[in-house]
């Protein structure tokens, strides 16, 4: 995708390295992204950014039919099969990071949520448009550097958190020194201060 079709390729265009096909109507299914990590240097840090087609619109194109668990004649099934299909690119991407890429922290979270009758139109907001799936994983190695983080993540796991505070969790999981985080929208910190 060009930095005119969205604001996560300009954040993408200042990173040393960007895989992709470059034309997002020509993209090919999401498990397509995985051979990208054998070009990941293991005795680097690294930090890797995916970004899914995952459940968007039009879900009977976001997976290879012969992969469908569940006919894709109907809306409610094709988005099943989005979710399924997700869900094993996240677990092969676990593996293959932790068998191969020394892991030390993997973020999921979805930009939105949709509705089967509406997509994810930002003039109708339902209840399912706005609650995502997000998940952290801390490796052993990680726990035992970082246990305030930890404790902080296991006490506010429960609380209101929004997508758009994202950056300063990532700054904060980090550790990177920067003015512009802000603890009280990271949910690692102790100074995280969001409810409902």
């Amino acid at each position: 995708i060009s930095c005119d079709d969205s604001p996560e390729a300009l954040i993408a265009s200042i990173a040393d390295v960007v895989y992709g096909n470059g034309d997002a109507r020509k993209a090919d299914y999401d498990h397509a992204m995985l051979k990208l990590l054998e070009n990941v240097k293991v005795d680097e840090n690294n930090f890797i950014v995916f970004h899914l087609k995952g459940s968007h619109g039009q879900y009977k194109m976001r997976y290879p039919e012969k992969w469908a668990k569940w006919s894709s004649d109907n809306e409610l099934t094709a988005y099943h099969n989005t979710l399924l299909y997700t869900d094993a690119f996240l677990e092969k991407l676990y593996s293959v990071a932790r068998e191969k890429l020394n892991l030390h922290l993997m973020l999921y979270f979805s930009d939105h949520g949709d509705n089967l009758k509406y997509g994810h139109h930002p003039d109708i907001r339902t209840p399912d448009t706005v609650r995502i799936p997000m998940f952290i994983f801390e490796s052993e190695a990680y726990r035992q550097l970082f246990p305030e983080k930890i404790a902080q993540i296991e006490k506010h796991k429960k609380n209101y958190y929004s997508n758009d505070m994202i950056y300063n969790t990532v700054i904060g999981l980090l550790n990177i020194d920067t003015d512009r985080y802000d603890a009280k929208e990271d949910i690692a910190s102790s100074n995280y201060s969001y409810g409902k």
